[in-house]
């Protein structure tokens, strides 16, 4: 363990220097153009950009993105043993000199003041000098965008435009939102709300259909502040006409709905609309009783419409008497024959809706059923919405929503009820509800917004009891709604808030979601202990891939030795396949260098050959070397989960069961490059985990300014013991066969709060066992440079404990507080194989 006293300061040696005296800096080689036709906001001077890199100059290969004044720069690259930082932030020019340098990685700290002046929160110019040679700048707290929604604007319905990504705002700063359009003229778009994480921009209202990009600015950076350009389509849809066919005027003279059968009825209404272009069909008040499917068939858009959802008496699982639509599929409907459908309602003409209704499920649909599992609304088209409606299902296997498109599909769930048993309240899924693999598209951009879930999950194990699950999907928005159990007590249940079950996902904002007394609870019979983890990012059926040897690179090409799949795969296919062939890989396929020259870089994979050529989407900053490591397999990345609250017992303490897991967020492994952020997880077993393993590598994820409280009971397989924050290396194999590699690269763990816990946190095997057959200390394997500062955590039995194959963990500015004055507040365990761990500033227990 390497040291360093508290009154050392937070950057050792800084040098502050003007504009006018700074040698010349090698041009920037990825960060995006100024648009054409926009004003970059200014800053207070630029640096001397000028010159190519000199060979042998050292060379930055991956950097932490998002770090501000008194926090860690951690750094990959190539010839940094005895590198200086420079850096330049909105005019200032300055020198850190490093914690410590590696040839392959470098730590160090932004000051908070230089000369005096402030450090500002705002864009840097990051590069490295030693003898007299500067490497090329890269960029940090720039604007980074990933995605934008909607993907298609519809014309005369859509009126915001919102991107996602990470430093789109910062604090006291105003951003800019430029739209380009398809001939390439750019115009300012007027910001209505942002965050780091997101901005919603109102869209100008003389759009004309055509390709648009959108980029960002976070107001600092000058020139060097512009995100790269995400799309959007804007689109005139086929109109809706006025029409509106009552489904009144198609039921016989004296007809009982409330009895008899109404679909045939309401179908014909539907399908006359459809006939004529189009249109609503409007349902009536009252009882309405299906003993067949309904269908919007493709075609002209149709919006089905009731007159509301009415009123619902949830403790009785009935409506009450008063306005609004019900449509329900009664009791015994099966058994009696008269029901004999996977479905209530199939949506297949593309724009149509669902608006203002109760949709009912009490028959007990057989198991297995006519098409397994039983949906209530199937989405199956683009342009979809449901708004305002109630639906509720009885048993297991029923779902309330099916969202099951190919490619691109715009849905919106919004302002709705929704009831599950144990089949999820949404699911978004791959066509036929085939498990993504290689490339096979999967139903993206889908908006979940302002619904509340009452689980109602009763008995059984549980593990699918989830309000929102997606099995296959990306471009996802989960805001603004509640989840809840309907009475956890008494064994009406919801399991989890979020299951993203495929790391072929990436590109989701999970925000502001209110998740109340949830977690199954041991009032369910037969319940699984080991469920309940309110964002789980996990795997289904991983396909294949693994970690590769590097044959050559260049540019942004990648060739591996596609036969030299690693122990610890699991996914060769029974072709002997280790990778996808062919074009369209731009979405969870990543490659990750993890051994070898440029090490820490990733990068998105757009196709790969029979030959094992990979095409980049961004060329390498630093070439990797014939013979390094590179992992080729999908990642869950650009994922944001923020502002969400978790508290499984928030209405009676008593409501905590403390033998059944209930976790705050869980990434499975492979994970690279998400954020978790200002989140408040209480009543929890484990708070915020990642997990990793020797082929599943996790790397640059950040978790910040999170408030975690009451971190107890059975934690399962998420950590070894209830803490606050947990990186582990969750597989081991024989160290004979074990590759040496970076399992696990610069995970971070900034400003984050959290009282009463057995464990402030660990690093380090998942389970730590002394005769565990781990390798001898290798300064080139384990989890590498894993930082944890600038955290305040207090009240736990036990201080952080880190363990092989933690190797550079750097622990500085933090307050621990164990409960005990004699607990160690960082405690080593095998400590000769934990590798160079450097407390820096002594640490502060609050009593």
């Amino acid at each position: 363990m390497l040291t360093r006293p508290m009154l050392l300061t937070a950057v050792a040696l800084l040098t502050a220097a003007r504009i006018a005296c700074v040698a010349a800096v090698p041009a920037p080689v990825d960060i995006p153009p100024t648009p054409d036709g926009v004003e970059s906001p200014r800053s207070s001077g630029l640096p001397d950009i000028r010159g190519q890199v000199a060979p042998g100059a050292p060379m930055i290969s991956a950097i932490s993105e998002v770090t501000f004044p008194g926090e860690t720069l951690v750094i990959t690259g190539h010839g940094l043993a005895g590198a200086r930082l420079r850096v330049w932030a909105e005019g200032m020019v300055f020198t850190i000199d490093p914690l410590r340098s590696a040839g392959n990685r470098l730590q160090g700290v932004v000051p908070e003041q230089v000369d005096g002046r402030p450090v500002p929160r705002s864009t840097m110019l990051v590069w490295p000098e030693r003898d007299g040679k500067a490497g090329a700048p890269i960029r940090v707290n720039g604007a980074t965008a990933w995605w934008a929604w909607p993907c298609r604007f519809r014309l005369g319905r859509d009126e915001d435009l919102r991107v996602f990504g990470k430093n789109l705002t910062l604090e006291g700063v105003e951003p800019v939102v430029a739209l380009i359009g398809p001939n390439g003229a750019a115009v300012p778009l007027d910001v209505q709300d942002s965050n780091p994480y997101h901005i919603r921009t109102q869209a100008p209202a003389d759009l004309v259909p055509g390709e648009y990009r959108l980029r960002v600015h976070n107001g600092t950076g000058d020139v060097y502040g512009w995100s790269d350009a995400v799309a959007v389509s804007v689109v005139r849809p086929e109109p809706v006409l006025d029409t509106v066919y009552k489904v009144a005027d198609y039921l016989p003279r004296g007809f009982r709905p409330a009895r008899l059968d109404a679909a045939p009825h309401i179908q014909k209404a539907i399908d006359t609309a459809s006939a004529n272009g189009g249109g609503t069909v409007l349902l009536p008040k009252g009882v309405l009783n299906l003993h067949g499917p309904l269908t919007i068939p493709a075609g002209p858009p149709i919006t089905v419409k009731g007159v509301g959802m009415g009123g619902w008496e949830k403790e009785k699982h009935r409506w009450l008497d008063g306005d609004g639509t019900i449509l329900v599929l009664p009791a015994n409907a099966f058994r009696r024959g008269l029901y004999n459908a996977g479905r209530m309602i199939d949506v297949k003409a593309d724009g149509s809706r669902i608006e203002d209704a109760s949709l009912v499920v009490y028959a007990a649909v057989p198991q297995p059923h006519v098409d397994s599992p039983f949906k209530v609304v199937h989405l199956l088209g683009k342009d979809q919405t449901i708004e305002r409606c109630r639906i509720y299902t009885c048993q297991p296997g029923e779902q309330c929503i099916w969202c099951e498109h190919s490619g691109p599909a715009n849905l919106r769930i919004l302002d709705c009820e929704l009831y599950p048993a144990d089949g999820g309240a949404v699911h978004i899924v791959s066509p036929g509800f085939v498990p993504k693999t290689d490339r096979g598209e999967s139903t993206d951009f889908v908006q979940i917004q302002g619904c509340t879930v009452y689980g109602m999950f009763r008995g059984g194990r549980g593990t699918g009891a989830d309000a929102f699950i997606a099995h296959g999907g990306n471009q996802l928005i989960i805001e603004n709604n509640v989840v809840t159990s309907l009475d956890r007590a008494h064994a009406w249940q919801i399991s989890r808030t979020v299951l993203m079950y495929s790391n072929l996902q990436h590109n989701s904002y999970l925000a502001n979601n209110r998740s109340i007394d949830v977690g199954v609870h041991p009032s369910a019979p037969g319940v699984d202990r080991n469920v309940s983890e309110q964002y789980l990012f996990h795997v289904r059926d991983k396909p294949r891939g693994g970690v590769l040897t590097i044959a050559s690179s260049s540019g942004d090409t990648l060739r591996v030795d596609a036969t030299s799949l690693r122990p610890g795969d699991r996914a060769r296919d029974t072709r002997g396949q280790t990778l996808p062939v062919g074009d369209d890989l731009l979405g969870g396929w990543l490659a990750l260098i993890t051994r070898g020259k440029g090490v820490g870089q990733w990068r998105k994979v757009r196709s790969a050959s029979e030959d094992g050529t990979l095409r980049l989407a961004r060329p390498w900053r630093v070439v990797p070397e014939a013979g390094g490591l590179v992992t080729v397999q999908p990642f869950f990345h650009h994922h944001v989960v923020y502002r969400n609250y978790v508290n499984t017992a928030e209405s009676d303490p008593a409501l905590f069961a403390p033998n059944h897991k209930s976790t705050g967020v869980y990434f499975f492994h492979t994970s690279v490059d998400n954020i978790v952020a200002e989140n408040r997880l209480e009543n929890v077993a484990s708070g915020i985990t990642f997990g990793q393993g020797f082929d599943t590598p996790t790397a640059w994820n950040l978790t910040r300014d999170n408030v975690m409280r009451y971190i107890r009971g059975n934690s399962g397989g998420t950590s070894d013991e209830p803490m606050f924050y947990c990186d582990h290396l969750r597989e081991t194999y024989r160290v004979d066969v074990t590759p040496r590699m970076w399992y696990s690269i610069a995970n971070i763990c900034r400003g984050n709060r959290g009282t009463g816990a057995d464990v402030i946190g660990s690093i380090g095997w998942k389970v730590y066992r002394r005769e565990r057959p781990y390798e001898t200390p290798n300064p080139e394997q384990g989890q590498l440079m894993p930082v944890i500062e600038n955290n305040h955590f207090t009240d736990a039995r036990r201080g952080f404990i880190v363990t092989p194959p933690a190797n550079w963990a750097l622990f500085r500015g933090n307050t621990f507080e164990p409960t005990e004055r004699d607990v160690a507040t960082i405690e080593e365990l095998d400590r000769e194989r934990v590798q160079e761990t450097l407390i820096f500033d002594q640490y502060q227990r609050a009593r």
